[in-house]
């Protein structure tokens, strides 16, 4: 619902606005553990922050079963040994190779995206601010090494917003070599932040068929307490930059709930710009 008022520009500067900060996406970045000190700069770059809950999925147990998260697709942990390309640390030595009865997510020659789900329900009320995954190999179609076309702008990666809305496509990236052999310093993590909250994220080798992950990561940061603050916009040196829509109305359910109140949009067709209150989206 909109509704239009007089209310003062001065009294849009005083708003909340409370989805102004972009999502960041990470990576690329070589990974060979999670926080390892012996994997030197390659390691998650989650390792360093503090979160309210954060789980790692690594599946050495042959499941996903971590809190809060759904694959869409199909996909297996039962790639025989000889070529499963766990991340290194899992074998409990950073030493350039995944040994042992080490496992990874593969796509089973059955499909070319994975696609993680969040469910805010099961992660104590609030979906994942940081969700990333690494990418561990990528081998030929049906099977066998891959060909050096397999290995060209070959990975995209795509997150979704509270709302189930694309944060934009990271990517193409060209990962990987010409070994499937279990060697993992190809391996690459990337992720995202978004502290409005994540609903999905996806990683996809379109035209592929054979190709793994690991260490699927996410977690949720404790954000400051802003109840007792009053509303302001501090801009330094800089701009304050609106989503916008162009020539049409803003969606009636981004305006439902008193933590929507204070978000502003902006119609650059109509040159009109929009407020959310406690009375729907208003016209200023």
């Amino acid at each position: 619902m909109m509704r239009k008022s007089n209310v003062s520009l001065s009294l849009l500067a005083s708003a909340i606005i409370s989805n102004m900060a972009p999502a960041d996406y990470l990576g690329p970045s070589p990974y060979l553990s999670f926080d390892d000190v012996s994997a030197g700069a390659s390691i998650s770059p989650f390792s360093d922050t503090t979160f309210l809950n954060f789980y790692i999925e690594n599946f050495e147990d042959g499941n996903l079963n971590t809190p809060g998260v759904t694959l869409r697709e199909f996909a297996s942990t039962n790639i025989t040994t000889a070529y499963s390309d766990s991340v290194d640390g899992d074998d409990g030595t950073i030493d350039g190779l995944a040994t042992g009865s080490t496992r990874s997510l593969f796509s089973d020659f059955k499909t070319s995206s994975l696609t993680f789900d969040f469910s805010a329900s099961a992660l104590d009320g609030s979906l994942p601010t940081h969700a990333g995954i690494v990418w561990t190999d990528v081998g030929r179609n049906n099977g066998g090494t891959p060909l050096s076309s397999d290995l060209s702008e070959n990975t995209i990666f795509e997150a979704f917003d509270q709302f189930g809305n694309s944060l934009g496509v990271f990517g193409p990236f060209s990962l990987g070599d010409s070994s499937i052999s279990r060697t993992t310093s190809e391996d690459r993590f990337i992720g995202v932040v978004n502290i409005n909250g994540i609903s999905a994220i996806r990683i996809s080798m379109p035209g592929k068929n054979n190709w793994e992950v690991d260490h699927l990561q996410y977690g949720t940061v404790l954000l400051p307490d802003t109840s007792s603050k009053k509303p302001e916009i501090s801009v330094k040196g800089g701009y304050i930059k609106l989503d916008v829509i162009d020539g049409r109305s803003p969606p009636d359910e981004d305006c439902t709930a008193t933590d929507h109140y204070g978000r502003m949009i902006y119609d650059p067709t109509n040159n009109a710009l929009f407020l959310c209150d406690k009375f729907g989206w208003q016209e200023k």
